[in-house]
Order: C-alpha cells, then structure tokens, then sequence
C-alpha cells in the first residue's frame, strides 16, 4: 500500500516538473520571438562629421549628365546633391524606422567648422568639449562602381554607408553600422542614373544609382535594429 502510495506521489511530482519546464520554454521562446526595441529608439543624435568618396569611374558618369544637375559656382553641384539627397535619405528612415532623433545640422552654431556644403566638420575630441548632446554621430558614404567594358553604356554601382556613433564621454566610438548596396545587374548610364538625385522620380526598385543608395540605407537600418 505505501509503496503504490510512494508511487503515485513521485508520478504527481515528475508531471509538475515536466510542465514547469514546459511553462518555462514556452516563457523563453516568447521572449525571444517579442521583437526587440531598437537600442537608439528615442535616442538624439548630433551629426559631427560627413565624409563622402566618389570613385573616378563613377563620378565619369554623372558628369556626363552634369547639365542635370542644380548649378552652383561655389561647390560641386553633383557632390552637393549627392551629399544633400544621401543625408536626407539617412536621417528620414532612421527616424521613422529606428525612433531617433536627429538633430539639425546648424546645431553646433559656430561651436565647431562646417565644410562647404553646410555639413559640420569637426573631431570627435572637440565636439564632445563643445556640442550638448549626450550623442553624436559620423556619416562615411563610399560610392564605387564597376563596367562591362572601356566602352561599356553600362554600369553597376556599390554603395556602402557607415554610421559611427560617440557619447558625451570619451572619444572611443560606443558603436558602428554598416549599410552596402549594389546594383542587382548592369544599369545603364543614360539620364535615368541620376533619377531621383536631380529630380523627384521614384527611384526605389529603379535602375539608378538612387535606388542602390536606398538599398543600403535598408541595409543600414537592419543593422541598427538589430
């Protein structure tokens, strides 16, 4: 009688043992499946520093469609729309899909040098001496491309963007994304590569440069949220 009484008890207990670990995967899968707050999610962000490098082969072919391009004596006028169009690009999707705030460029006032298309161009060292922001933040913009040929009217564009961001406390970045896109084929070099950087065309899943660039801002932002 004891013994089948033991029994039964230690049948009660192993079955309250099975369904505890069974609650507690059920709890652990849960939490990993509930997406994840973006860490910079209501987070301000001050851009410090804006460097872009446009490759001789590609800066070939917008040049060729120069006359497109808003005129301008004193800088670039194709850098100055690559730099303006790539930037709001950045911070309108970061924004509206990560929840950080990015604050105005003119925020420093005369804290810190701007270049010449208005963009601040400081150091880490004295930003963090000058700014009032708890973050700052650094934009590299990288655009290379690759032909078919020397005589190719084709081409295929890689874009790589990279957001390095510092605090208020030291000068050691606190993290670093990455965001690269390239053309998924050869596209051409006619007038409809620089759609949507000189006009407002749609130009997502366009065959353009401005939809590569899109394409690794999309890349950019997976990184973030992760």
């Amino acid at each position: 009688m004891n013994a089948l009484y033991n029994l039964e008890i230690k049948s009660i207990m192993v079955k309250r043992i099975v369904l505890a670990f069974v609650a507690l995967l059920v709890v652990v899968s849960y939490a990993s499946a509930a997406p994840k707050t973006p860490k910079y999610k209501n987070k301000q962000l001050a851009l410090f520093s804006y460097n872009m490098s446009v490759d001789q082969t590609m800066a070939t072919e917008l040049n060729k469609h120069l006359s497109l391009f808003e005129k301008d004596t004193k800088v670039d006028p194709i850098e100055k729309a690559l730099r303006n169009r790539i930037f709001s690009l950045i911070k309108d999707r970061l924004e509206s899909e990560i929840g950080l705030g990015v604050l105005p460029v003119e925020s420093f006032q005369n804290a810190i040098d701007y270049d010449d298309y208005g963009f601040p161009s400081g150091n880490i060292s004295k930003v963090i001496r000058t700014g009032n922001s708890k973050n700052y933040f650094k934009i590299d913009v990288t655009i290379t491309t690759a032909t078919e040929g020397s005589n190719s009217a084709k081409t295929k564009p890689t874009v790589s963007i990279t957001v390095t961001i510092f605090n208020n406390k030291g000068i050691i970045p606190m993290d670093k994304f990455q965001g690269v896109g390239t053309a998924k084929e050869f596209i051409s070099t006619n007038a409809a590569l620089v759609d949507g950087l000189v006009n407002n065309e749609p130009f997502e899943e366009k065959s353009n440069l401005m939809n590569v660039v899109n394409e690794a801002v999309s890349d950019l932002i997976i990184n973030f949220a992760q």
